[in-house]
């Protein structure tokens, strides 16, 4: 019999998860109230780490929630623009100062 594939989890506590959707710890705290006019019940709900109430959110159900509002901005969108269609950043051939003449 094989064996089980081990699966590795990262938990994001709550301020690294807000900076990783780019929203606020209060919107955050809205997606998972179901009172709340923001409530989200695609949200990702927090995992209890600790006795204490230590949460965090696992890092790959947050990526599936990104996924989820990047697909979903695409169905109202024409045409849908995806992270990969996005031009990278170049790094600057000289730095900006120099360019505007700062500090000559």
């Amino acid at each position: 019999m094989p064996a089980a594939a081990q699966r590795t989890y990262k938990i994001l506590r709550f301020r690294k998860a807000s900076e990783k959707i780019g929203l606020g710890l209060s919107t955050k705290y809205d997606l998972m109230n179901a009172k709340s006019p923001r409530f989200d019940p695609t949200f990702p709900l927090p995992v209890k780490l600790t006795k204490g109430g230590s949460v965090g959110l696992i890092e790959s159900e947050l990526d599936t929630w990104i996924e989820a509002r990047i697909a979903a901005s695409c169905r109202n969108a024409s045409p849908c623009v995806t992270a990969k269609d996005l031009p990278t950043a170049k790094a600057p051939t000289q730095s900006s100062s120099s360019q505007r003449g700062i500090g000559r």
